[in-house]
């Protein structure tokens, strides 16, 4: 029978699928061909911000595992950003806290 693993116990990380996988990153700036049609034309500035969050992002990802708050940090936020959507009308909303507790008729955890 094959051993099952979940994934973040086979492949570390991005570096690790690169290399186990023979993956590389896609060249092509026209990869995804649905993102470049009837959109509105960016700004110098708009690029070269764009630009730079690339480079830091790629810089960052070489350097090892980059994990979740470090991607919000690096790309997610300024995108946000960029894109006005911390601006009116948007309104960020945080996760709602989860509470469980349990009783197993010797300790409430």
């Amino acid at each position: 029978m094959a051993k099952v693993l979940a994934v973040t116990e086979a492949v570390k990380s991005l570096a690790q699928a690169e290399s186990r996988f023979g993956l590389r990153p896609a060249p092509e700036e026209a990869f995804f061909s649905e993102w470049r049609g009837n959109l509105p034309e960016l700004t110098g500035a708009e690029l070269t911000h764009l630009q730079r969050l690339r480079e830091r992002l790629l810089y960052h990802r070489a350097g090892g595992d980059l994990l979740e708050g470090s991607v919000m940090l690096l790309a997610a936020s300024p995108l946000l950003e960029l894109a006005g959507l911390y601006d009116p009308p948007f309104r960020m909303r945080a996760e709602a806290a989860v509470e469980v507790t349990v009783d197993d008729g010797e300790e409430v955890l």
